[in-house]
């Protein structure tokens, strides 16, 4: 449906979301379609504005569905990874697409580890196009340009963003994940360990797999390395 489901009405998005519920039920091969809608869904901003109710929409209908078709989680990692932003896109729907994935980790916890495969994997494309080198070299482009500039224009421009657009964009990721990896390992501001352990787990796994046999990925180790900063032993 050609419809701007961001500025729809509760009632409508729940009338809606019940509609395909029900649809679902009574025959499972909407299921796959249907999930493609959801993580459209995520996706969805507006005035970069990062949570919206139709986010919030999504993952109750994701929720739905994946207790009335249990065999759709089969389906969620490959329409995730298909879904997933390509990293020429405004950073804002990157954002975005990634704090939803984790979001649904909250109820499909199951899916950790594929999940933050797909994402580390996505990061470390980005990675590959932003070397140490590459950055410092746009940073010192940067400063020359600015020298032109008098002390009082450089100072009103002033901003902490990088002048690499892709490390510009690894950057926001992957604070993203470090707050995820925070929120997960503390709780009520102790270090939860047998949480921390889990990640761990998880996150080394994807290091070895794909992180490990990367050329040039310089940044998006350092995921790792923060959760190992949680104890002195992992």
């Amino acid at each position: 449906l050609q419809i701007h489901w961001t500025k729809q009405s509760k009632a409508v998005l729940d009338t809606f979301g019940t509609f395909q519920i029900t649809l679902i039920s009574s025959n499972t091969k909407h299921a796959q379609r249907y999930l493609s809608f959801i993580f459209t869904l995520f996706t969805a901003t507006e005035n970069s504005i990062i949570h919206l109710p139709i986010h919030d929409f999504a993952h109750e209908t994701l929720q739905q569905l994946v207790h009335i078709v249990p065999l759709s989680v089969t389906l969620l990692c490959p329409t995730a990874e298909q879904h997933f932003p390509f990293m020429t896109k405004d950073i804002n729907i990157q954002v975005i697409y990634i704090k939803n994935l984790l979001r649904s980790l909250s109820y499909l916890s199951i899916q950790r580890s594929r999940y933050l495969e797909i994402i580390v994997s996505k990061l470390i494309r980005i990675d590959v196009h932003a070397s140490r080198q590459d950055i410092l070299h746009a940073e010192k482009i940067n400063i020359e340009n600015e020298l032109v500039f008098s002390l009082e224009q450089l100072n009103t421009n002033d901003n902490n963003e990088m002048k690499h657009d892709h490390a510009d964009k690894l950057d926001y990721l992957m604070f993203v994940l470090f707050e995820y990896i925070t929120n997960v390992s503390i709780e009520n501001g102790v270090v939860n360990y047998h949480e921390t352990k889990l990640l761990f787990k998880d996150l080394l796994n994807v290091f070895n797999k794909i992180l490990l046999p990367t050329h040039d990925s310089s940044h998006v180790q350092f995921l790792i390395f923060y959760v190992c900063s949680f104890h002195t032993v992992c």
